[in-house]
């Protein structure tokens, strides 16, 4: 179900499907949230009226392919968008390059987010191939590299014919609860519905940019979109929770808290 038609209009039926799921998928999609402090930090000042700034680091699909109009509908756009109406002083610099491992850019994060950047989000199951073993695993230990002292970790699986477990998703997904870091699963938020009980309006041929390339790797506007609403989704539980369960010294001794060793 594409968000955009070919030509260009927003396709509202595709739309409100996703609006119709998207908070079940949401929920879904938070594979691991943790003490979620270091958002909590970050969000609290974003939401006084504090610049807020965010950084994206991955690959292609960060970059943007597979979306019909990069700069528009790609999801990093889309949750910038989102962003620069929702916090008000909220700025996002996407410095993904496009066909690289984490390995990269474990050694050019520098050149590819601000210094002061408050929040990052990395996402590199694809690109960094396949490695299912957790001990020695040279690619878990450059991704670990990367994420051990940012915020978001984003990984996603890439088909509607590879099994569930395949890629470094599960691998990956040991760093979350070791870092207390956020990770949201794109597999996890589309798979029950596209793969499992095989909904008709909501399959990887419409997620995936299958109708253009046969591409099974990058997802289409609509994937883009779903990719940007498991980031907002995060952001808005986050704010709940923030009303909920104010900014308090917890907090802060959290923040205090040395990262654990590699």
């Amino acid at each position: 179900m594409e968000i955009y038609d070919e030509a260009g209009r927003f396709n509202v039926r595709g739309s409100l499907l996703w609006e119709r799921i998207k908070c079940v998928r949401g929920a879904a999609g938070t594979a691991f949230l943790g003490s979620n402090h270091r958002l909590r930090a970050a969000l609290s000042r974003g939401l006084s009226g504090k610049p807020l700034k965010i950084g994206v680091v991955r690959g292609s699909i960060s970059h943007g392919h597979g979306s019909s109009r990069i700069g528009e509908t790609d999801w990093a756009s889309l949750l910038q968008k989102w962003a620069s109406k929702s916090l008000q002083n909220c700025t996002l610099r996407n410095g993904s390059v496009p066909g690289t491992p984490s390995a990269y850019m474990a050694m050019c994060l520098d050149m590819a987010i601000d210094q002061d950047v408050d929040i990052v989000i990395a996402e590199y199951v694809v690109n960094d191939g396949k490695d299912n073993s957790i001990d020695n695993n040279l690619r878990l230990m450059e991704f670990e590299r990367l994420t051990c002292s940012h915020g978001v970790t984003y990984p996603r699986n890439d088909s509607d014919w590879h099994p569930f477990h395949n890629g470094l998703e599960d691998v990956y997904g040991a760093l979350a609860p070791y870092y207390d870091l956020p990770w949201l699963s794109f597999r996890a938020a589309t798979f029950r519905r596209a793969a499992f009980l095989e909904d008709p309006e909501f399959t990887y041929k419409d997620i995936m940019n299958s109708k253009v390339a046969h591409d099974y790797l990058h997802p289409s506007d609509f994937g883009h979109q779903i990719l940007a609403d498991l980031v907002i989704w995060l952001f808005r539980q986050t704010a709940l929770d923030l009303i909920l369960r104010p900014w308090s010294s917890d907090d802060e001794e959290l923040l205090q808290e040395r990262m654990p060793t590699m």
